[in-house]
C-alpha cells in the first residue's frame, strides 16, 4: 500500500529516481556556492589584514624602530649611551595582538618573517626597558650588563628595520592583487 501511495504521488519509478537525482544535486551546488562564497570571503578577510599590517608596519617602519635601526647601522661605541630610545619601542594595543592568530593564515614564509620581527622587536623592547630603568646605577656589573643589552637591543633594533621594508613588499606583492 506504501508503495501505490508513493508511486501515485511521485508517479512511476522514473520519477522517482529524477526527483532523488534533481535533489542530490542540488544539494551539491548549493554546497559548491557555499564554498566558494566561503573561499573569497576568506581572501577578502586576508587582504584586508595585509592592508592593516601593511599600514602597521609602513607606520613602524616611521617611528623609533626605523629611527634608531638606521641610526645603530653607522653607530660607534662612544655615542651608544646618548642613543638609547626613550619611549616603549611598540604599545600593548599594537596591531599585532589583535591580528596574532590571524598573521598564520599568510603564506608560511611572510607570516615567519612578521613573527621573527615581533620577536626581536619584543627583545629589544625588554633590554631597553632594562638599560632604562638600570643606566644610572654605578655598579661594574649592572654597567657591564646594560652595555651587552645595548648590543643587543642595538642588534635587534637593526634586523627590525630591515625586516620591515622587505614585510611591506611581501603584503603588497601577495595580497593586493
Amino acid at each position: 500500500m506504501n508503495e501505490t501511495v508513493i508511486s501515485s504521488i511521485l508517479g512511476t519509478d522514473s520519477n522517482i529516481i529524477a526527483a532523488i537525482t534533481g535533489a542530490i544535486v542540488g544539494g551539491i551546488l548549493s554546497f559548491l556556492a557555499y564554498y566558494m562564497l566561503y573561499i573569497k570571503q576568506q581572501k577578502n578577510e586576508l587582504k584586508n589584514i595585509a592592508k592593516a599590517m601593511k599600514i602597521n608596519f609602513k607606520h613602524l617602519e616611521k617611528s623609533e624602530i626605523g629611527h634608531y635601526g638606521s641610526l645603530y647601522k653607522n653607530i660607534n661605541e662612544s655615542t651608544q649611551g646618548k642613543m638609547l630610545p626613550e619611549h616603549p619601542l611598540y604599545l600593548d594595543n599594537d596591531l599585532y595582538f589583535s591580528f596574532v592568530h590571524d598573521i598564520c593564515k599568510f603564506e608560511d614564509n611572510l607570516s615567519d618573517d612578521i613573527y621573527e620581527f615581533y620577536i626581536d622587536l619584543f627583545r629589544a623592547e625588554m633590554n631597553r626597558s632594562y638599560i632604562q630603568e638600570h643606566k644610572d646605577i654605578e655598579e661594574v656589573k649592572e654597567k657591564t650588563f646594560c652595555d651587552y643589552c645595548f648590543i643587543d637591543m642595538k642588534a635587534e633594533l637593526i634586523r627590525c628595520s630591515e625586516k620591515i621594508p622587505k614585510i611591506i613588499s611581501r603584503l603588497e606583492e601577495k595580497y593586493e592583487n
